[in-house]
């Protein structure tokens, strides 16, 4: 599919071209500056644009320290092509694309065009040193400024107060190095520059490498706590809930999605999904699932660092994705993804972290899956899939004490399929086990999420309606009644449809009982009328 353009893309392409006539209208004087000076304060530009810090250090330019510095010395031409290359440069060097290295090195360049042009409205002349005032103004109107312009590609970015507060300090640290630069240079000579430039580059390795540790150590400090809870985790939302968590630690993601694979099946797109974060829209969705689907047919992780071009998912679309199957023994039992809107949230470390994760993830999905199972056994009828006698009663006891304790309505529904017996006696027990099968069907399909249905015994079954009144059961029953009606019963290996009824009684809170037997009994009542009625009627 054939990516439109769209705001952002023209206003990245609109600043990239200003930018770039910015640079050449900020040339440097005929004064000149040393060229190893230049050399020096580039190369130290674009090493701290190449370091990739995590959130602890993160600055908006970290170049902006060899650029004012070269603004002090040099003047607004040589700090130009100073944070112009070095911002191309270190952006190349974290694998940045070269229309994002071209579009953030303009930014850059208007950012300090912005700054001079606000320093000599204050009174700095053309002397970088010439107004302490004015000098001031120059390193916040150039945040303020890429911040600005940075938006406009991703607006999303910078809306968050505490990423904007890190930056900003960590724009004033890069400020001070600068200066601390400059004046260096002023008062001491080219040794003490050189001196403090190597010793500024020590200081931007050592705060990378204590990043690093922290990271790595919170990843380690995570996957031990998550194995711990992990093995604690009984059921699926449990599981789903501490990996939820670590993740949050770790990736930040703004959605978490499982993908659980169907007992048998190693196919996503039928798979059960569980959703942690803002909710998906189906083309959302349906881009979640093919991406999963990829890791799951590749057996390997997929990671997206940015996926401008797959924004035919819509608005909310994630711009970073992560994916890792969760294999356990051979099987696959779903995919764990996670989505960002903001490019390259995720790196390879992620990925490595999240597979590491996965296997841990894998054996004890297989157990919840398993205990789920066993549990479903304990309360479903074999037969028709749906809940059983026993756990009818203690459901209703349990919604009873709801409604007992909030003052609402409690309504039951009790049926009897019509001529079943006499199905059951023409056509044998087989056929009468998938009657009862599809009337469960049709019985779930009819009645609201909320509500319990269960098969009661033989070909009797029971509905718990809450927070219904007689009006709404009433409703209920004739949904059903009408769509049993206008079901067709094939029996199976032969050509014979079977038409059948229901005969159904209804019983309300508390109006004809208080507790699960008085309703019970009230409904079976009533529905033996209703039989009673019908009889008659035939008979006449």
């Amino acid at each position: 599919m054939k990516r439109r353009l769209c705001f952002p893309d023209l206003a990245a392409w609109g600043v990239t071209v200003a930018g770039a006539l910015l640079l050449f209208l900020l040339r440097p004087g005929g004064e000149g500056t040393p060229l190893p000076l230049v050399a020096v304060l580039t190369a130290l530009g674009a090493g701290a644009e190449g370091v990739p810090f995590a959130s602890l250090y993160r600055v908006l330019y970290p170049s902006f320290s060899a650029a004012f510095a070269a603004f002090l010395l040099g003047g607004p031409g040589t700090a130009a092509w100073v944070i112009w290359v070095s911002v191309l440069v270190g952006r190349l060097l974290r694998r940045r694309t070269l229309r994002e290295g071209l579009f953030a090195a303009a930014v850059g360049v208007a950012g300090l065009a912005a700054s001079v042009g606000v320093y000599r409205l204050a009174g700095g002349g053309d002397a970088p040193l010439g107004s302490w005032f004015a000098l001031s103004l120059v390193s916040p109107v150039f945040f303020v400024m890429t911040v600005a312009l940075l938006g406009l590609q991703e607006p999303r970015a910078w809306q968050a107060p505490a990423r904007l507060a890190t930056a900003a300090a960590a724009h004033v640290v890069s400020t001070a190095f600068g200066l601390l630069l400059a004046v260096s240079h002023l008062i001491q000579g080219s040794f003490a520059f050189f001196l403090v430039a190597v010793a500024l580059g020590a200081v931007v390795h050592l705060l990378y490498l204590h990043d690093e540790l922290q990271a790595a150590n919170l990843e380690l400090r995570t996957l031990h706590e998550t194995a711990g809870r992990l093995n604690a985790a009984l059921r699926l939302d449990g599981v789903f809930s501490v990996v939820a968590e670590a993740l949050d630690r770790t990736l930040a993601p703004q959605n978490l999605a499982l993908f659980l694979c169907r007992e048998g099946g190693e196919e996503v797109e039928d798979a059960e999904v569980r959703v942690r974060g803002a909710p998906l829209s189906p083309p959302q969705l349906a881009f979640w699932r093919r991406l999963a689907g990829a890791a799951a047919a590749r057996r390997e992780g997929v990671l997206i660092q940015d996926g401008a071009a797959l924004a035919s998912a819509g608005e909310g679309a994630p711009r970073s994705f992560l994916a890792v199957p969760l294999v356990a023994d051979g099987q696959l039992l779903g995919v764990i993804a996670a989505g960002h809107a903001e490019p390259r949230r995720f790196g390879r470390k992620h990925l490595r972290l999240l597979t590491i994760l996965s296997g841990q993830v894998a054996a004890v999905l297989r157990s919840a899956l398993l205990y789920e199972k066993v549990e479903n056994l304990a309360v479903t009828d074999d037969l028709t899939g749906l809940y059983n006698y026993r756990y009818l009663h203690l459901r209703l006891a349990e919604e009873l004490r709801q409604a007992r304790a909030h003052g609402t309505r409690l309504a039951v529904l009790y049926l009897d399929l019509d001529r079943f017996k006499a199905c059951n006696d023409a056509y044998g027990h087989l056929c009468g086990d998938h009657i009862l099968r599809e009337f469960a069907g049709v019985l779930r399909r009819s009645v609201r999420q909320t509500d319990v249905a269960a098969r009661y015994g033989g070909d009797e079954f029971v509905v718990i309606l809450p927070g219904a009144g007689r009006g709404e059961a009433l409703e209920t029953l004739r949904r059903i009644k009408e769509a049993v009606r206008s079901h067709a019963f094939a029996v199976p290996g032969r050509n014979v449809v079977v038409c059948l009824g229901v005969s159904a009684g209804v019983a309300c809170y508390p109006e004809d009982g208080e507790t699960p037997d008085e309703l019970l009994s009230a409904a079976d009542r009533s529905m033996y009328r209703e039989k009673d009625g019908q009889a008659c009627a035939e008979a006449e």
